[in-house]
């Protein structure tokens, strides 16, 4: 493999990994709105000890960050706060990485 289709590659790998990460913000705050849509309609009590569904972020060995992701409040009160795979892919590009 010449250098340049390795740069290319690994511009490739690091974009979809960004997406991937990117995904695993999304469908974090996905979860947890179910959850509050569940404890709002059916039962209040629903993972009140637990709290929210916590995101691990890191590579383990060097440590790791739990995230809390949530809807921001302009974000819930869409008709769907999940924006979609496509701008999601268009955030990575935008940003030139993911969001965290």
């Amino acid at each position: 493999m010449s250098q340049k289709e390795y740069d290319e590659s690994l511009r490739e790998f690091q974009f979809n990994t960004d997406v991937l990460y990117e995904l695993s913000f999304e469908l974090t705050k996905a979860a947890n709105f179910v959850c509050d849509a569940f404890r709002g309609e059916l039962d209040p009590l629903f993972r009140l000890e637990q709290g929210v569904l916590p995101l691990r972020v890191g590579a383990g060995l060097f440590g790791s960050v739990l995230l809390a992701e949530e809807y921001s409040g302009a974000e819930s009160e869409r008709d769907s706060p999940y924006v979609g795979f496509t701008a999601l892919v268009e955030r990575v590009k935008t940003q030139g990485e993911a969001s965290r």
